[in-house]
């Protein structure tokens, strides 16, 4: 073991040695692959515990001679260039920025999220029919304190599904919404924030996706609304062309809707700025009689053709009541 004072003699050997061929990789019982200076000023200058710990270090160690300053240039020569490693620590500082950042967007993207389509009224927000809100007054919110207008419009014009929309009207008041997705419980019209289909050629291709577990019950029970003020679809499969949102990457299971067939009953169907569409069905159900067809993610069709056709738990004569009552209310 050794002493202290032969402890401290190789640090200031080492140390004089260093100062002297700066771009030499820190000689042990040191970090390696960092420059004297830097070294110097990010452990010792700024931590000084360091010292101590690396004290600790060298009287544990056996003896050995103060590194002369020919055997650090050799040394050094086999060691990672300083640069190279200071290269390496910079990406990852980026890296970790980018991260950062990333999450950062996230967080901002759900609590939009959370407040404009479920959580306005809750907060104090005055939500317009069409669902917009004045962006003055969401960003006073105390969740959105720690980011700025700049960010919001970054993360409205950079969000892969598109999930708002942000506009100006004619005194520069600028305002905000969830372009679909709202509660039952918040008070927007669907005439004023989508724009009704008024052909089934408008959309050739409506489908819904789901799990394997939820189609069981949907196959004896239909599509509902569940908590939503409408059931979503989408104009087709995720990564088709001019499909943006409506339809989660993980679901394995695609049920197609009839929709001439539903629009003969009285189902009335929206499409969202995003592209999704959407609709109440009759008495927020679309019974299993209005699906087109259905397969899985793996190219097996699960109806019809395998003997198990979806059971309409809601009678026919029902459907044609709902569909005459819903067209009672909107004349």
């Amino acid at each position: 073991m050794r002493s202290f004072p032969c402890v401290f003699l190789h640090l200031f050997q080492s140390h004089t040695a260093c100062l002297k061929h700066p771009d030499l990789a820190y000689p042990s019982p040191f970090p390696q692959r960092v420059t004297a200076a830097s070294f110097l000023i990010r452990r010792h200058v700024s931590h000084p515990h360091h010292w101590i710990r690396a004290a600790k270090r060298a009287m544990c160690a056996e003896p050995t001679a103060a590194a002369a300053p020919d055997q650090l240039m050799a040394s050094s020569q086999s060691a990672s260039r300083p640069n190279e490693a200071a290269g390496r620590e910079g990406r990852g500082r980026n890296r970790r920025r980018q991260r950062h950042n990333d999450s950062h967007d996230v967080q901002l993207s759900r609590s939009l999220s959370m407040v404009l389509r479920h959580k306005a009224a809750d907060f104090g927000l005055n939500v317009r029919p069409d669902g917009f809100v004045r962006v003055d007054d969401l960003m006073r919110l105390s969740r959105f304190t720690d980011y700025s207008v700049q960010q919001l419009h970054s993360v409205v014009e950079n969000n892969d599904k598109q999930r708002f929309s942000l506009w100006t009207d004619d005194e520069g008041t600028e305002w905000i919404r969830a372009n679909q997705g709202h509660s039952a419980g918040v008070n927007v019209s669907a005439d004023e924030l989508y724009e009704r289909i008024e052909s089934a050629e408008d959309i050739p291709v409506c489908v819904h996706g789901t799990s394997e577990g939820a189609w069981e019950a949907i196959r004896r029970q239909g599509l509902k609304k569940m908590g939503r003020q409408h059931i979503h679809f989408a104009p087709g499969l995720p990564g088709e062309s001019g499909v943006i949102s409506g339809m989660r990457y993980s679901c394995s299971v695609f049920i197609y809707l009839d929709v001439a067939k539903a629009m003969e009953r009285g189902v009335v169907l929206y499409r969202s700025a995003n592209n999704v569409i959407l609709t109440e069905g009759l008495d927020g159900t679309i019974p299993p009689n209005l699906f087109a067809s259905v397969s899985h993610a793996d190219g097996r069709t699960l109806w019809p053709g395998n003997g198990q056709q979806p059971q309409a738990d809601v009678p026919q004569a029902a459907d044609e009541a709902a569909a005459r009552e819903m067209r009672a209310r909107r004349e």
